[in-house]
């Protein structure tokens, strides 16, 4: 049944029982369109202002209007100009808390509303308890976005205040459980265990009662998920290898614990879920990570053993590769001055050459400024291929882990990627015609250009699907970048999209391909695994090749697309 202006129109002629049934029944039934916008604005805009409507009636116009906007049939700007800007002021407790809570939903679309929420906090009312509440739930978020534990303890500290005074209500069991949560976390940051495990006890035994009495399960399952997270990371952190006799299930174990805190729990409210992500990503690369480099140095070569086996499952294999990625950023004392300084400028600026890093280097140690000058105006002014090597990798893995793009075709996959160049400051034509077609004789597509502020052409993309080693159709677009690249560009990009299900077998054979191919410009060499960071479900490597007396290099790198 589609929308009619005029279910909205009888509204006003029904009775309080018949009024009633059209928010239980009749009008979530009705197929709304997005063209219904202004109506649907209109109508609930009529519900909250009329005095003669019941509370009942107001809180479902709220909701309605929620609803319409998580099904993005309104827009944010709508929604907010029902709940914050068009709002007046009501005497009623709990129409106006029930805006609170809504409001705090829509923090991620405007923080004016942090600011709302701190007004409302100073009354003295359940509208002041509610407000707290709600700062305490966003402050949880804010803490996701700061970048030293400093930072996040300094936010929890306002979340935990917030929680503390919406606790003194009765019966506001919520705000103390997330008041011991968000202290719980502040220990955890601190490294205060006596006072965390006072805490964890008290929350235990708070969220087995709540279990008990509590008629929403989607707030119980919030809890428990972070009390889980808080519970296995003091498992993780306690952890002694010297102790390990059975390798293979400690790892197992650690696995499982790690697991706990990297997965979601929450799948149906969105600020929940991140609240819970921010908690996760927190405890992950703040306390567990640095965990994780000092203290499981000395099972090193126990991961490589494992890796090496042939019974170890996918799960505990990506754990184990992330692990020992983690354990290998060495700090600056364990290795020499030199190679940590080396180490470093290869990271930020790897196409920066050896005998210049070496220059660098030594006008450092002799106070050069002249010469640390010049370096620094070359580094930070350069041509961008390192940042700009940085941002396509970059694109490919949000490609990869977005499912919209998993079943779409090469131009959708193209397109995203450029858009994600255009917004990180490069400047991108797609299917542009320029240089020649793969027959020679007129203008070819390259599926991205990117150019330079001067619209010089700066590099290019060449993008592909590949549903096994199709060796006809790689060849196919080898030759053509080459065609399209008229101008002997320093750097350009292959992309394969690849949809096989032994990729690492893929791979052995793409590069083995590469080694044997027959390119226009002779191959000098050929490395894999050249960018810094290691992904098992990406690959890349790099062709190097004698262009009129000129090295010139083609990046290689395939996605594994599910």
């Amino acid at each position: 049944m589609y929308f009619d202006v005029e279910i909205l129109d009888t509204y006003k002629t029904k009775n309080e029982v018949e009024k009633l049934d059209f928010w239980d029944r009749q009008l979530p039934l009705c197929n709304f369109k997005k063209q219904n916008s202004k109506q649907l604005v209109s109508f609930i805009h009529q519900i909250i202002a009329d005095s003669q409507e019941t509370i009942y009636s107001k809180c479902q116009a709220i909701d309605f209007s929620m609803r319409m906007f998580l099904a993005d049939i309104l827009k944010d700007r709508n929604i907010l100009d029902i709940l914050l800007d068009s709002w007046e002021p009501t005497s009623d407790i709990h129409l106006e808390t029930l805006r609170i809570k809504r409001l705090a939903l829509l923090y991620p679309y405007d923080t004016d509303i942090h600011s709302v929420l701190n007004e409302l906090a100073q009354n003295d009312s359940l509208v002041s308890t509610e407000s707290n509440y709600q700062l305490g739930l966003i402050n949880l978020f804010v803490a996701r976005e700061k970048g030293t534990i400093d930072e996040v303890v300094e936010v929890l500290r306002i979340a935990y205040d917030n929680f503390d005074v919406a606790s003194k209500e009765e019966n506001r069991i919520d705000a103390n459980l997330f008041k011991i949560i968000t202290n719980s976390i502040i220990y955890i940051f601190c490294n205060n265990w006596l006072e965390f495990d006072k805490c964890i006890k008290e929350l235990e035994y708070i969220i087995f009662i709540q279990r008990i009495y509590s008629w929403n399960p989607d707030v119980v399952t919030l809890h428990r998920a972070i009390y889980s997270k808080l519970f296995n990371a003091k498992l993780i952190i306690e952890k002694d290898t010297r102790n390990w006799i059975n390798y293979k299930a400690e790892f197992d174990q650690l696995c499982l614990e790690f697991f706990n805190i990297q997965n979601q729990s929450v799948k149906s409210d969105l600020f929940s879920m991140e609240i819970e992500y921010g908690i996760s990503d927190n405890l992950i690369t703040k306390v567990i990570e640095p965990v994780f480099k000092t203290n499981f140095k000395s099972v090193l070569c126990k991961i490589d053993c494992l890796l090496d086996g042939e019974s170890i499952e996918e799960k505990q294999a990506e754990f184990l590769i992330y692990l020992k990625n983690v354990i290998q950023q060495q700090s600056e004392a364990e290795i020499s001055e030199y190679d940590f300084f080396n180490q470093s400028i290869i990271k930020n600026f790897p196409h920066l050459a050896e005998n210049k890093r070496r220059i660098f280097y030594d006008a450092i140690k002799d106070s050069n400024l002249q010469i640390i000058s010049n370096m620094l105006d070359q580094l930070l002014n350069s041509n961008g291929y390192d940042k700009l090597i940085e941002r396509i990798m970059h694109a490919c893995v949000t490609l990869q882990g977005t499912r919209h793009y998993y079943g779409s075709g090469e131009n959708v996959r193209n397109k995203f990627i450029a858009q994600l160049l255009e917004a990180s400051g490069f400047c991108t034509k797609d299917q542009t015609q320029w240089g020649l077609s793969n027959k020679g004789i007129s203008d070819g597509e390259i599926d991205v250009q990117i150019v330079n502020s001067k619209g010089t052409s700066y590099s290019i993309i060449e993008g592909l699907i590949l549903k096994s080693l199709d060796t006809t159709y790689l060849n196919l677009h080898l030759n053509k970048i080459f065609k399209y690249d008229t101008t002997g560009l320093e750097y350009i990009f292959i992309v394969s999209y690849v949809a096989v299900s032994n990729f690492s077998s893929f791979w052995s054979k793409y590069c083995e391909h590469i080694r044997n191919h027959d390119f226009q410009y002779p191959l000098d060499a050929f490395e894999e695994n050249v960018y810094k960071e290691k992904y098992s479900e990406i690959k890349t490597g790099r062709s190097s090749h004698q262009r009129n007396g000129t090295i010139v290099y083609l990046y290689h790198i395939c996605i594994k697309m599910p």
